[in-house]
Formats: structure tokens, sequence, C-alpha cells
């Protein structure tokens, strides 16, 4: 089951966003909400409580006046959730935040390059306690990158959680062999509590 949310077809490659539901999961959907063609949110439930998985495309570096309005409406959109519930925040975010450890936010096992963006997604995630996991978990080149284009390798897909979900989390990595014919490549999230693939497509 695929739900997702963009713009109109005269517009297609600015935005738009979507989540894959395996089938054996859609009977655990909650609800899904369009947010608008940037962020679209499924809450599923799972063994203990509900999962809300927020699919977000961000905007390229050096636009900042909007970068500013799409965090601020993202920030709107996590007042509204339920806080008790496990909050995954998904997709290109077109972020490259380093690896300088930042308190429980950032780790040290991302790459080294850091980008306005990613200071400013860093700045959001401190405000709202999230921690950006793939900076979390140790792993070859290989599986760390998630994007490569122009002979050049980046993390631009982050996988943010509140700190109740970071607890579950075993592992995130990301998987080549799925990338089918992009330069992002899709990242697999590994839980005692849930499985998520997150697909970057591009």
């Amino acid at each position: 089951m695929a739900i997702d949310s963009g713009v109109d077809r005269h517009s297609r490659g600015q935005s738009g966003v979507a989540i894959w539901i395996h089938k054996s999961t859609s009977n655990k959907i909650d609800h899904y909400k369009f947010w608008n063609d940037r962020v679209i949110e499924a809450r599923l439930k799972t063994e203990r409580r509900h999962l809300i998985t927020l699919a977000v495309y961000g905007l390229t570096e050096g636009r900042d006046g909007l970068n500013e309005e799409f965090y601020e409406t993202l920030l709107k959109i996590l007042d509204k959730v339920n806080r008790n519930d496990c909050i995954m925040l998904i997709g290109d975010m077109n972020v490259r935040v380093g690896n300088n450890r930042v308190a429980s936010t950032v780790g040290i096992n991302g790459e080294a390059t850091q980008n306005s963006n990613g200071r400013t997604s860093i700045d959001f995630c401190t405000f709202d306690n999230l921690k950006i996991m793939n900076t979390f978990f140790k792993h070859k080149e290989i599986h760390k990158f998630t994007c490569e284009a122009r002979g050049h390798k980046s993390i631009v897909a982050c996988f943010r959680t509140n700190m109740k979900t970071s607890q579950v989390i075993q592992d995130i990595r990301v998987y080549r062999s799925n990338a089918m014919g992009t330069d992002r490549y899709s990242v697999i999230v590994c839980s005692s509590k849930f499985s998520t693939t997150m697909v970057e497509q591009k």
C-alpha cells in the first residue's frame, strides 16, 4: 500500500513524498494524513504502542527563507502528534549533519561534511529532542552513504526519532541492491519492536 502526496504533473520533481506499507501491516493503520506536498503522516498500531511515521522531503541548500518556513511547519506538525507514541521522521532532508557529537542529537559515525541545512537540522532536532540515528551506528562507507552522484557521496537521508523510539533501534544501514536506478539508496532500520525500510528515490 502506498500513501503519497505531491504536486501536479507540471511541477513534477520539485517535491513529493510517499510511505509504502507492506500488505501484512496495512490492517494496523490507525490513520494517515497529508500535511502538504513535503510531509505526510501514517500512524500504525504496534505491539505495545502506536508508531507515527512522518515522511519528509526537505528543500535543497541555499533556500534559507523557504527552509525556515519548512521547519516552522514541521515543528507545528510535531506539536500536534501524540508525544506518547514512537515517532520517526524519515526521508531526504537534503542535509549533511557531519560527525561531531552534539549531546544526544548527533553521534560520531556520520560523514565529515556539514552544510547549512545540516546545521539548521541539528538545531531543529536539539530543540525538539530528536536523535539523528544514522550517526550513532558504525558501518563501512558502502553501508553508510545514502546518496552517490557525480562522483560525490553524502548522507542526505537522515533517520530521526524521539528519544523513546531511539531506545528500541538496534541498527541502521544502507542497502544498496535496492537502489532501483536512482542515485539514492534504501535505508534499513532494525528494531526490537518494528521494522522499517526507508527507500530514497530521486
